[in-house]
């Protein structure tokens, strides 16, 4: 069974912020909208990742073994 995605009128207001500028830069909203039943969790998730993977302190190689599949990497970086 699958989890379904949350509307994106559903989603908390920061993750909707969120949504809208990962869309615009041509990103993919289904890990957003998927995770946003957590919201809590994804925002304190997408603060932990998002420099390690967007600002390139992790090195390229280090990442893929350490996600595997590589969906984290769906996540946008935050500007924190």
């Amino acid at each position: 069974m699958r989890m379904p995605m949350l509307p994106e009128d559903d989603l908390d207001p920061e993750l909707r912020d969120m949504l809208a500028k990962w869309t615009a830069d041509g990103g993919d909203p289904n890990f957003i909208r998927t995770f946003g039943r957590l919201p809590e969790a994804l925002k304190r998730f997408v603060r932990f990742y998002s420099p390690l993977v967007r600002l390139g302190l992790v090195e390229h190689r280090t990442r893929r073994c350490w996600c595997g599949s590589g969906w984290p990497s769906a996540i946008p970086a935050t500007t924190e």
